[in-house]
């Protein structure tokens, strides 16, 4: 199951979601189709989740 990132591309600012196939863990881009492999996935998974308050601003989830 992909985990999504919103505004996360380095190429446009586009949603990216990640997720793994045979050759091991990647993010992509929806919109643009941006691919970069990721080597230590346990670290990405760590980070904390950003989400959107009750008046719009970001809390830490």
């Amino acid at each position: 199951m992909p985990r999504w990132r919103l505004r996360a591309c380095p190429r446009c600012g586009g949603d990216s979601y990640v997720d793994n196939d045979i050759d091991g863990w990647y993010e992509q881009c929806l919109l643009c189709g941006h691919r970069r492999e990721l080597k230590d996935i346990e670290q990405f998974m760590k980070r904390p989740v950003r989400t959107t308050g009750k008046h719009g601003d970001l809390d830490a989830a």
